[in-house]
């Protein structure tokens, strides 16, 4: 079947969480400022222009990663024969993301991740039932792997770049 994506908001309940994921980008712009289309795309373009923008980046992917985890745990109990591919930027949101996802089998690649170890994650991931998990850096592992043990994909941090992200949900909808 052809590939589906889904925007998937992250109900942050906690206001002061949800305040510091915003201001992440936005310094000193209070959400209330933005009232239309036009306006967000002007305030983010100069948050890109920003040069702190790279902490600002890994700020925001470390405050999603707990609610990012809650639904992904959500998602393996209600479906105990499925397996989830996650993809993320830092490697310190990978980190967060494997560590409260531990108790359903993960793996994870990223830049570090040695070679002989890469091909030994992604068939453990790809052959054994116990480990549901991929947790993977975009950058590290979007291209040149296959993953077609799961057919569900969360992009925690997105790239900035579409076509990385099309990317890297190919590797589960491999021809």
């Amino acid at each position: 079947p052809p590939i589906q994506c889904v925007p998937l908001p992250l109900e942050v309940a906690d206001k002061e969480a949800r305040k510091d994921a915003i201001t992440a980008y936005l310094d000193n712009v209070p959400p209330e400022q933005i009232t239309s289309e036009d306006d967000l795309l002007t305030i983010l373009g100069a948050a890109f222009a920003d040069e702190h923008i790279a902490a600002r980046r890994r700020a925001l992917g470390l405050a999603k990663a707990p609610w990012a985890a809650e639904w992904a745990r959500d998602f393996l109990d209600s479906a105990p024969d499925r397996k989830l591919v996650v993809f993320a930027h830092h490697r310190e949101v990978i980190e967060a993301l494997a560590a409260d996802l531990r108790g359903y089998g993960v793996v994870t690649l990223d830049g570090a991740t040695r070679a002989a170890d890469r091909s030994a994650h992604v068939a453990a991931f790809q052959n054994d039932p116990t480990v549901r998990v991929f947790v993977g850096q975009t950058q590290a592992a979007g291209t040149s792997i296959t993953l077609t043990a799961a057919s569900d994909v969360l992009l925690v941090e997105p790239d900035w770049t579409p076509v990385n992200n099309y990317q890297a949900i190919s590797r589960c909808h491999r021809i």
